[in-house]
């Protein structure tokens, strides 16, 4: 009877031990193959400053889950799921606010007014993921907007172009945004540039 009930608990210990070790994996996975039980729909590695960003999306709806893993060395650093609107079609990395805690931001498609992208960012103060969005345009900036925006950075600015419509000659206008230390954007200059025909 003793021997039984010692069987009996070592297999409980084992299986407890195995389905332990299964979910410390999958917790400490620095790549995913699914997203909160979803397909991937976009994946990405990405290197910067020694650190090292796993992006994946699941789902194909307006609605995507969303999976950040970091790791340096090999070792997992910090991870986020979250949900956000959009596919993502290209990411970006630097320190815009100088606080040597590289943001990540990912550019995305509205997928209800296609040509209209959304940033997304997030950054890792060494505990967690604190997120950030950009803010829509205000009715000055937005007139004349028809999507297509191409973004990038420039000396830890974040620049964003787009065409402007309807306008004879044809212009874009470029608007130049800070990032603080609080995660909020902030416009620091606009211009309209013409295009030369």
């Amino acid at each position: 009877m003793k021997l039984k009930s010692i069987i009996i608990l070592l297999l409980s210990i084992t299986i407890v031990s195995c389905s332990e070790k299964l979910k410390s994996l999958d917790d400490t996975a620095i790549e995913v193959s699914a997203v909160n039980g979803e397909e991937l729909s976009f994946s990405k590695n990405i290197e910067f400053e020694h650190r090292r960003y796993f992006i994946a999306t699941g789902g194909y709806g307006s609605i995507r889950y969303l999976c950040i893993r970091l790791s340096m060395n090999s070792q997992l650093l910090g991870k986020i799921d979250d949900e956000i609107e959009g596919s993502i079609y290209e990411t970006m990395t630097g320190d815009l606010n100088g606080n040597s805690k590289p943001e990540i931001m990912l550019l995305c498609i509205n997928n209800s007014y296609k040509g209209f992208v959304d940033i997304v960012g997030y950054e890792f103060d060494g505990k967690i993921f604190r997120r950030y969005d950009l803010p829509p345009l205000d009715s000055d900036l937005a007139y004349g907007y028809g999507g297509n925006d191409h973004f990038y950075i420039s000396k830890s600015k974040l620049i964003r172009e787009f065409p402007i419509l309807n306008t004879q000659p044809k212009a874009k206008r470029k608007i130049t945004y800070s990032l603080n230390k609080n995660l909020e954007f902030s416009i620091e200059k606009f211009d309209e540039i013409k295009y030369l025909e």
